[in-house]
């Protein structure tokens, strides 16, 4: 009969502990959530897309290209 309370005691104690790191689990996934969604709602403000960066780099090249044609013909554009 000793033997029971004392195994009873064990579970009780072990299904204690278990509850509490399943709180302190779901308390870190959820400040995980919330670390997730500021990244999602900062990042369009933060970073350049790898298509937005080509398409402005390649609109400076043309601009440049232009001011290098310009250069070549001896125009300074008041023409």
């Amino acid at each position: 009969m000793t033997m029971i309370g004392i195994l009873g005691f064990y579970i009780k104690s072990d299904k204690k502990e278990v509850k509490e790191k399943l709180t302190e689990n779901a308390d870190e996934i959820e400040k995980l959530n919330e670390r997730f969604r500021a990244l999602e709602r900062d990042l369009p403000f933060t970073y350049v897309t790898r298509d937005d960066y080509i398409r402005q780099m390649a609109r400076m090249e043309n601009k440049l290209d232009k001011i290098y044609q310009r250069i070549e013909k001896g125009g300074g554009g008041n023409e």
